[in-house]
């Protein structure tokens, strides 16, 4: 941020989480995986799960002093969120299980891929602390136009035994 002591000036910002991901592995007996009341609705001996998301943000700001704590600003901002959701339900690894739930193979995969970019003006009220130390509180409004990628499967699954 380039800006004098009371805060009017020009700022650009910029992050990127490289990836954030989670897994789980739940095995036993019956195990009914229900997400967003999705597929399967008959018990699995095992299922895996994982998420993994990335984000990203760009924004080019411009402030302005309006009083002696109180500063607007208005800028462009570009976001960009990538996710991937995958379940795998795998079969028992021993063949066994009841006559429904024994071999099942199957699951679901979700990946979606949001590009925001937009205007928005922002308020913020700075009081200071200790010299050349800020408190400053705030809030951002905006108005973007958002593209949306979607692709999602549900994989077949045979709840017959084989």
């Amino acid at each position: 941020m380039i800006a004098t002591e009371g805060g009017t000036g020009f700022e650009l910002s910029a992050f990127d989480f490289q990836e954030f991901s989670s897994s789980l592995r739940l095995e036993g007996e019956g195990i009914t995986p229900l997400f967003f009341g999705l597929i399967p609705d008959e018990p699995v001996e095992s299922y895996d799960a994982s998420y993994r998301s990335r984000l990203k943000n760009y924004q080019a700001n411009v402030w302005g002093r309006r009083s002696e704590r109180f500063k607007i600003g208005y800028g462009v901002r570009y976001v960009n969120l990538d996710e991937n959701f995958d379940i795998e339900f795998l079969p028992d690894p021993n063949g066994g299980g009841t006559s429904t739930t024994a071999n099942v193979d199957g699951g679901f995969s979700s990946r979606t891929d949001n590009k925001i970019f937009g205007g928005q003006l922002m308020a913020r009220i700075y009081r200071p602390f200790i010299d050349k130390v800020y408190l400053e509180a705030g809030v951002d409004g905006g108005y973007g136009f958002n593209r949306i990628t979607a692709d999602s499967d549900t994989a077949n699954y045979d709840s017959q035994t084989r």
